[in-house]
């Protein structure tokens, strides 16, 4: 099995599955991708002036469709080493314009808030899921620090709602629009 880019100038490349993690079996549906780019794309109009952030970013499929379809800089984010050097060797080979970072996607929130005009996508493990994800919540707390001022376009993936956003269903796949920050991180519990 693998992922194709459905958009821009990567349109058709295949995106190879990563390597299997026990606990991290779950992949973006390509309705649910599709819908996230058209969700994101009736927000800001030009992908240019926009930097994008894809956390938990495992096959690299959502990075490299913000790639291909032009955003201004692209992040792909996986802490599992396996994944990250897998995504790191493919970034390479195809020579994609990503940049490729191994870290716990709760120590990008300083990266992200830098960023003029950040569009942030999360697929937290779902192996992570309780009823309220506390990684989640503390990474959008971090985000919050950044002030009022600070409305970074936030999606969340995971097999519910995430609370404090404006939910879509797909299937058994929820996408999870946030903001702003500085609100949905007081009110929502853990």
């Amino acid at each position: 099995m693998a992922f194709r880019v459905q958009k821009g100038r990567f349109r058709g490349r295949t995106i190879p599955m990563p390597p299997e993690v026990r606990g991290q079996g779950h992949f973006t549906p390509g309705i649910v991708k599709e819908a996230l780019f058209q969700l994101i794309e009736n927000e800001i109009g030009n992908p240019e002036t926009c930097s994008f952030y894809d956390l938990c970013s495992g096959s690299g499929q959502i990075a490299i469709e913000a790639a291909s379809r032009g955003f201004g800089s692209v992040h792909a984010v996986e802490l599992a080493p396996e994944r990250f050097h897998a995504l790191l060797a493919m970034v390479k080979a195809q020579d994609y314009p990503i940049r490729c970072h191994r870290k716990d996607m709760r120590r990008m929130a300083r990266l992200i808030a830098a960023e003029p005009n950040p569009v942030v996508f999360v697929d937290l493990p779902y192996s992570f899921w309780k009823p309220i994800p506390e990684v989640l919540t503390r990474f959008l707390e971090d985000l919050g620090q950044k002030g009022a001022g600070f409305a970074p376009i936030l999606f969340i993936q995971g097999p519910e709602p995430f609370p404090g956003g404006e939910a879509h269903s797909y299937g058994g796949t929820f996408l999870t629009r946030i903001g702003p920050v500085s609100q949905v991180s007081k009110n929502t519990p853990v």
